[in-house]
């Protein structure tokens, strides 16, 4: 028996020569007619077949199983990638669903009740995005859409590291409203103060024409 590794070349030759010899034996003349292939050549050329037919089974069952690996693989990375981009857009609740996330109500609403806090839950929620502004050194006299992203993604992030029920909501915009409506309040009391003061002064002013 030929080795393993050579089956397939020895299986070619032995048909090459099985072939040639039919076709001297059965073509030939009558008088030159070669021996008919024998037994022995026979059954060589049956046991190559059969290692050739082992070797190309085998060659399918490692392709379907390499084939099975590279599914597996890509299921997986398909897999790590959605839980990584549910990570980042948005909030887990921890058993590993993806909540949904409350939207910010169109038209006047009432914010204590939309974040659905006791009231001095709420106070305190305010009191706490009012000192994160500061320590973020937000600016409050300017408008609060020119407000660096940055300062106050740390003021999203510190209001709800201390309030975790701030999760719930799309974006943290109740913080955001926090923020823009302490910072109106602020610039309307500096005007206030303003006008009062050169009222004042008008006053005094006047008062001191009178006088004369």
């Amino acid at each position: 028996m030929p080795a393993a590794g050579g089956a397939a070349k020895v299986c070619q030759l032995n048909l090459i020569k099985y072939l040639n010899r039919v076709k001297e034996h059965y073509l030939g003349t009558e008088n030159k007619r070669s021996k008919p292939p024998s037994r022995k050549d026979l059954e060589d050329i049956v046991a190559a077949l059969k290692e050739q037919n082992a070797q190309l089974e085998q060659k399918n069952t490692d392709t379907t199983n390499q084939l099975r690996e590279v599914q597996q693989q890509v299921a997986l990375l398909q897999q790590t990638g959605a839980s990584s981009s549910r990570r980042d857009n948005s909030h887990n609740t921890g058993n590993g669903e993806v909540p949904n996330l409350i939207d910010k109500p169109g038209g006047k609403f009432n914010l204590e009740e939309a974040l659905g806090m006791k009231h001095p839950e709420y106070l305190s929620l305010r009191r706490d995005v009012r000192t994160l502004m500061i320590q973020a050194q937000i600016d409050w006299t300017e408008n609060f859409h020119r407000v660096d992203s940055q300062k106050m993604s740390m003021v999203c992030k510190g209001a709800i590291a201390k309030h975790p029920h701030l999760k719930k909501f799309k974006n943290t915009w109740p913080v955001a409203v926090i923020a823009n409506t302490h910072m109106q309040g602020k610039r309307k009391h500096r005007s206030r103060t303003i006008k009062k003061y050169q009222s004042a002064h008008n006053q005094n002013t006047d008062s001191e024409d009178q006088g004369e």
